[in-house]
């Protein structure tokens, strides 16, 4: 997928673009591995590229999805803005996510 493709990114310029590919990385989880996680405050907002993920909460002290992130989700922000993290995400299917 081209990220240009991404609504997160339509109203962007062809050099901006171009910039974020040449900054960013991408990263690739494996079905149940931690994306972001409450005890650690990420270095870069994340954005979903292919994959689905599980923002998860807790309920009586069990585990449980809140919502089903897909592409073009931003994972991070949140935690960026608070300057603590404060979302657990993991990956419920192969997910490619683009670090910025």
């Amino acid at each position: 997928m081209d990220i240009k493709d991404l609504e997160i990114f339509n109203n962007i310029s062809e050099d901006s673009l171009e910039k974020i590919k040449k900054e960013s990385k991408l990263l690739s989880y494996s079905l149940g591995q931690p994306i972001s996680s409450k005890s650690i405050l990420l270095k870069n907002i994340l954005i979903i590229i292919e994959g689905t993920s599980r923002l998860l909460g807790s309920q009586n002290q069990k585990q449980i999805t809140v919502a089903k992130l897909g592409t073009g989700t931003v994972i991070g922000l949140g935690s960026i803005l608070r300057l603590k993290g404060c979302e657990d995400v993991n990956a419920s299917t192969e997910v490619k996510a683009l670090a910025i």
